[in-house]
C-alpha cells in the first residue's frame, strides 16, 4: 500500500521554516531556512560556492512545491527525507532549472529494496516472467522510485541515479562521441581486468551508463575526473557544476582512461 504524503507544501515549510514571511512580491526569503539546506548539503563530499548554494536552494524548494511524495508501505516522509531528494533533483538540474523534471509528477520512496514483476515478450510469442529486486526504477511516464538507503552514500547513489535517468529522458539523451569513447573505453578496461571508478553495472546499456557515471560525479568526482576528464566536463556541462573544483588526488586507484 502507497500512503500520499498528504501535508501540502505550506505545511511543510510551516514546520521546517516556521519564523519564515513572504516578502511583498509573494517571494520567500531563503536565507532564514539556509542551515536545513546546509546540513543536507553537507553529507555529500564536496563544496558548492554561496551563489550556488542560493539557486540550489532555490531549485530545492521549487521542486518540493511542485512535486508529490508518497511512502510504500507505511513508510512516513520526514523534511529530512524530501528535502535529500529535492537537493538531488537541484543537482541536476542547477543549469537547466526544473524544467527538466515537467514529466512526472513525484516521487515513491521505499523503506527497502522493493520487488517488481516482470514480462517479456517475443515476437515468437515466447514469454517469460521474473521477479527482480530494486533500489529504485524511473519510468518515463510515471513518478521515480527510490529506496530509502540506511547509509548516506547509497542514499545519495540511488537517488542521483534515478533523477539522472529523468534528465537523460529530458533532454532526448545525453549520449554523444565523448559518452561513446567513454563506454568502449570502460567495456576495454574490463575486458584486460581492469577496475573503473564507478559501479560496472554502468555497463548494462547507455542508459544506466549515464546514471551510474552520474552518482560518480558528484560522489566520487576526483576519480571520475582523473579516469576520463572528457567524460566528467560532460557531466560539468549538463549539470554547470565543477564538484572535483576543491578535491584531492584519487582515492580509489584507478587506471586512467586513454581518452583523457
Amino acid at each position: 500500500m502507497i500512503r500520499f504524503w498528504r501535508a501540502t507544501f505550506g505545511a511543510v515549510r510551516r514546520a521546517l521554516f516556521p519564523s519564515r514571511q513572504q516578502t511583498d512580491d509573494g517571494r520567500l526569503p531563503y536565507a532564514e531556512n539556509a542551515t536545513f539546506w546546509r546540513t543536507i548539503a553537507a553529507s555529500l563530499p564536496f563544496a558548492v560556492t554561496t551563489s550556488e548554494f542560493d539557486r540550489l536552494q532555490r531549485l530545492a524548494e521549487a521542486f518540493l512545491h511542485e512535486k508529490r511524495f508518497w511512502g510504500a508501505h507505511g513508510f512516513a516522509i520526514t523534511a529530512e527525507i524530501a528535502g535529500t531528494v529535492a537537493w538531488g533533483a537541484a543537482l541536476l538540474a542547477y543549469r537547466h532549472g526544473l524544467a527538466l523534471y515537467r514529466d512526472f509528477v513525484g516521487v515513491i520512496l521505499y523503506p527497502a529494496p522493493f520487488r517488481v514483476r516482470r514480462q517479456l515478450h517475443t515476437e515468437a510469442g515466447i514469454e517469460s516472467e521474473w521477479d527482480d529486486t530494486l533500489d529504485g526504477e524511473t519510468w518515463e511516464q510515471g513518478p521515480v522510485l527510490v529506496t530509502w538507503q540506511p547509509d548516506p552514500t547509497e542514499r545519495w547513489a540511488v537517488i542521483l541515479h534515478e533523477l539522472a535517468h529523468r534528465v537523460d529522458f529530458a533532454c532526448d539523451g545525453l549520449w554523444n562521441r565523448h559518452w561513446e569513447a567513454a563506454w568502449d573505453t570502460a567495456h576495454r578496461a574490463v575486458r584486460q581486468g581492469g577496475t573503473l571508478p564507478f559501479d560496472d553495472y554502468a555497463l548494462t546499456d547507455p542508459a544506466e551508463f549515464v546514471a551510474v557515471t552520474a552518482e560518480a560525479f558528484f560522489l566520487t568526482p576526483t576519480n571520475l575526473k582523473y579516469w576520463d576528464e572528457r567524460l566528467y566536463l560532460e557531466w560539468s556541462r549538463v549539470t554547470g557544476l565543477d564538484p572535483a573544483r576543491n578535491g584531492s588526488e584519487p582515492v580509489v586507484p584507478t587506471e586512467r582512461s586513454e581518452a583523457s
